[in-house]
C-alpha cells in the first residue's frame, strides 16, 4: 500500500518549523561541558553516569562537520582519566564516537589512559598527525569501527591489553607506519572486518588467539612486513575473503 502526500498548507508548515526548532538546535550541540586538559586543548564531554560521575569524550557537534565552528585539538595530547565540572569530579570512561575525527594536527604518541573502557566508532579516525608510539590503556574492552583507522603514522610495536574481548571492522586499518610485533591476547573473541588492512610495517610472528573463532574478510590484507610464522589456532573456524 501506498502511502499518498500530505498536502500542507502554509501556515501548517510555518507550525512544522516552529515545533522542529527547538530539535534542530538540540542536535546542533553534542556535549554537556568542556574543559581544558594539561596539555591546553579544549576537549568535550557527555555526563553518561550521574551517579557513579562518569563522562565519555565527544565531538563538540552532532550535524554538518564535527568541529564546524570549532578549534581542533592540536599538537601532543594527553587524554584526562579525570574531569572536574561544577566542583564534582567525573571519571572519564570512555572515548565516544567521533571524538578527534579528522584531528590531522594532532602529533606525537597518544596513551588512552586506564580509566576508559571503550573506544568508539571513528574516535581518532584520519588523525595521521600522529607520529609517535599508541598505548591503549588496560580497562579498554572494545575497539570500535574505524577507531584508529589511517592514524597511518604510529611507530612500534602494538600490544592489544588483555582485557579487550572486540576489534573493530577497520580498526586499524592503513596505520602502516607499526614497524614492531603485534599481539592480540586471548581476551579478544572478535577481529572485524579489514581491522589490520594495509598494516604493512608490522614484523615478526603473529598468533591468533584460541579465543578466535572466525576471521574476517581482509583482517590482515596487505600485511606483508611479517617475517616469522601464522598460527591459526584450532578454534578458527571460518577465514573470511
Amino acid at each position: 500500500m501506498k502511502l499518498k502526500h500530505l498536502q500542507i498548507g502554509r501556515a501548517g508548515r510555518y507550525m512544522l518549523l516552529f515545533l522542529m526548532l527547538p530539535l534542530m538546535a538540540a542536535k546542533a550541540y553534542a556535549y554537556d561541558f568542556s574543559a581544558v586538559c594539561s596539555t591546553g586543548q579544549t576537549l568535550y564531554y557527555n555526563i553518561t553516569d550521574n551517579e557513579s560521575h562518569l563522562v565519555e569524550l565527544t565531538c563538540p557537534r552532532t550535524n554538518d562537520y564535527p568541529w564546524n565552528g570549532y578549534t581542533e585539538p592540536e599538537g601532543h595530547i594527553s587524554i584526562p582519566s579525570t574531569v572536574t565540572y561544577n566542583d564534582v569530579g567525573y571519571t572519564v570512561s570512555a572515548i565516544g564516537d567521533y571524538a578527534f575525527y579528522e584531528c590531522y594536527d594532532l602529533t606525537g604518541s597518544l596513551t588512552i589512559p586506564n580509566s576508559v573502557t571503550s573506544i568508539g566508532e571513528s574516535a581518532f579516525n584520519s588523525c595521521y598527525g600522529f607520529n609517535g608510539f599508541l598505548t591503549i590503556g588496560n580497562s579498554v574492552t572494545s575497539i570500535g569501527d574505524y577507531a584508529f583507522c589511517s592514524c597511518a603514522r604510529f611507530i612500534g610495536s602494538l600490544a592489544i591489553p588483555n582485557s579487550v574481548i572486540s576489534i573493530g571492522e577497520y580498526a586499524f586499518q592503513n596505520c602502516y607506519y607499526f614497524t614492531g610485533s603485534l599481539t592480540i591476547p586471548n581476551s579478544v573473541t572478535i577481529i572485524g572486518e579489514a581491522a589490520f588492512e594495509g598494516c604493512y610495517g608490522f614484523t615478526g610472528s603473529l598468533t591468533i588467539p584460541n579465543s578466535v573463532t572466525s576471521i574476517g574478510d581482509r583482517t590482515f590484507c596487505g600485511c606483508r612486513g611479517f617475517t616469522g610464522s601464522l598460527t591459526i589456532p584450532n578454534s578458527v573456524t571460518s577465514i573470511g575473503d
